[in-house]
């Protein structure tokens, strides 16, 4: 399995995870934080420099997540929601304050199996159905 790195917040060094067992240890340790400093974080992970791809996990929203997958050059897709998204609805992405897109709050669990996913195959997960994301 390869080594991903997690970008998720200014103050933090990158983090790097290999195996399910670090990668759910941080996404917890996040959603720890984020929930205390009352500040929803986006997570990115970022497989090898060889991958030319991303993932973004929102955290610490309350019974909810929203994920985007990005490809470069410059495709994203977001998940596509399976329950209400707030009218707010967002999370600090490294200091910014970035709104999650329009109709893609999935279930944590969900986007935690997305995550998950994506640091086994290093492709967008299919757990999720996917949109154009829209703001």
């Amino acid at each position: 399995m390869s080594t991903f790195t997690a970008m998720y917040h200014p103050d933090e060094p990158l983090a790097e995870v290999s195996t399910v067992d670090e990668l759910d240890a941080l996404l917890e340790r996040v959603t720890v934080d984020a929930v205390a400093e009352d500040v929803p974080t986006y997570v990115e992970l970022v497989p090898p420099p060889d991958k030319r791809c991303a993932l973004h996990i929102g955290l610490g929203q309350d019974g909810y997540s929203s994920v985007s997958y990005l490809e470069k050059p410059a495709r994203a897709v977001a998940s596509k929601g399976t329950l209400p998204t707030p009218d707010d609805a967002g999370f600090d992405y490294g200091g910014t304050w970035t709104h999650a897109p329009l109709d893609s709050a999935v279930p944590v669990a969900d986007a935690h199996q997305a995550a998950r996913e994506f640091l086994t195959t290093g492709q967008r997960p299919t757990n999720l159905t996917w949109q154009e994301p829209r703001y």
